[in-house]
């Protein structure tokens, strides 16, 4: 069995090879990541490109569009400017305009 530890640094080498600088917590990595996990089950070698720029492009608002409900698409937006430290206001709205169609 993996140690907890082993784990979590595996997120942590995840969480900086996808290009993140800003706060860090595993558990809203995991369900971030999740995201891309699903979408690349369903589009074979999506995950790379899900994943770029620390979630912050169009192709993760893509999966995102196509795997979650409207009411969960501000959610993981907000997540993803948490991974990059910037707050969810009106200046950063527009980094997430493909997640809210």
């Amino acid at each position: 069995a993996e140690d907890i530890n082993d784990i979590n640094d595996l997120d942590l080498s995840s969480y900086e090879k996808s290009g993140c600088h800003g706060y860090y917590n595993s558990y809203k990595f995991y369900q971030i990541r999740q995201v891309c996990e699903e979408c690349d089950d369903l589009f074979k070698g999506a995950y790379r490109k899900c994943s770029e720029n620390c979630f912050a492009n169009d192709y993760f608002g893509a999966c995102l569009y196509g795997l979650m409900k409207t009411d969960k698409r501000e959610k993981f937006a907000k997540i993803v400017l948490e991974l990059h430290h910037y707050p969810f206001n009106k200046n950063t709205q527009f980094l997430f305009k493909s997640y809210q169609k």
